[in-house]
């Protein structure tokens, strides 16, 4: 295995499903996939990609969210057991591209002379009016992408496959390499946190939820899902979600004041292979 992607996902299969899929069509060679504790049927709309051995899926039931210590043990499983070469730890609404647009494989496997390769994150806008599936009409992306705290969104990271190594919480660094060689520019990741203000409800209640009964985590992890959820409890909403669901007429304000650009990547790939679940039930008869 040359190229192996480490998810870990809690519901949304029609979202997990095309990330899979894009990934796979990307250049990625294998996924290693755990399961915390979905309820939608995920491990049945998986069973494709687990029959094609391109997918390995653990199950977690803990109340906790243990992210650190699932994707630390992907990480090392991907090592030992499929003999991966590189490794990116992604959460499923993150499409990880090269940003040269070629294959995402063949640009990784070019950087022979480093460990880590640093993947600049761009926040896609959810629109007010929207139609399923999300690629279809999210195709617009913040020019200088902001976290819930007002400071730039963080990166993630591309890694060379090493014994022994830890993956961070949120999967923004990896520990175990002595004097990292590291390399920038080169992979992009497109990001789609907010994909209706349902969806992003229920992602916060269990974020906040999960966080709070896990007495591991520092009170400075997980900030943005802990006052999301306190915001969303004492209030019944969230004024992040403002700024980041948007109407026809402050997306045409965006793009001319260049806070917004377009960006198809996504919604090219997958046009090119069909849309989520309807495929993957007619991959399954």
């Amino acid at each position: 295995m040359s190229l192996v992607q480490t998810l870990l996902v809690r519901n949304e299969v029609d979202l997990t499903v095309s990330n899979i899929r894009f990934h796979l069509e990307m250049g990625v060679d294998h996924i290693v996939l755990t399961d915390h504790r979905s309820t939608d049927g995920m491990r049945d709309y998986l069973s494709p990609f687990i029959d094609q051995s391109v997918l390995t899926y653990f199950h977690q039931d803990a109340e906790e969210f243990k992210q650190s210590i699932w994707m630390t043990e992907m990480a090392n499983f991907a090592d030992h057991s499929l003999g991966a070469e590189w490794i990116i730890n992604s959460d499923n609404d993150e499409f990880w591209i090269a940003k040269n647009g070629g294959n995402l494989k063949d640009e990784i496997l070019k950087h022979t002379k480093n460990d880590i390769l640093i993947a600049t994150r761009h926040d896609f806008v959810c629109l007010e009016k929207h139609s399923e599936p999300f690629w279809k009409n999210m195709i617009y992306r913040k020019t200088v992408s902001m976290n819930a705290s007002g400071l730039l969104l963080p990166p993630k990271i591309a890694h060379r496959s090493k014994c022994g190594i830890t993956v961070g919480v949120g999967n923004h660094e990896v520990h175990g390499f002595d004097n990292p060689r590291v390399s920038k520019d080169v992979l992009e990741v497109l990001h789609f946190p907010i994909r209706s203000a349902e969806q992003y409800k229920r992602k916060v209640i269990f974020g906040g939820e999960a966080l709070s009964v896990y007495e591991d985590v520092p009170s400075t992890i997980g900030t943005r899902w802990r006052n999301h959820s306190a915001e969303l409890f004492e209030t019944g909403g969230i004024a992040f979600l403002d700024n980041n669901i948007l109407n026809k007429e402050q997306v045409n304000s965006g793009l001319l004041d260049g806070s917004l650009t377009k960006d198809t990547r996504v919604r090219v790939e997958m046009k090119k292979m069909g849309s989520g679940r309807s495929w993957l039930r007619a991959f399954m008869r």
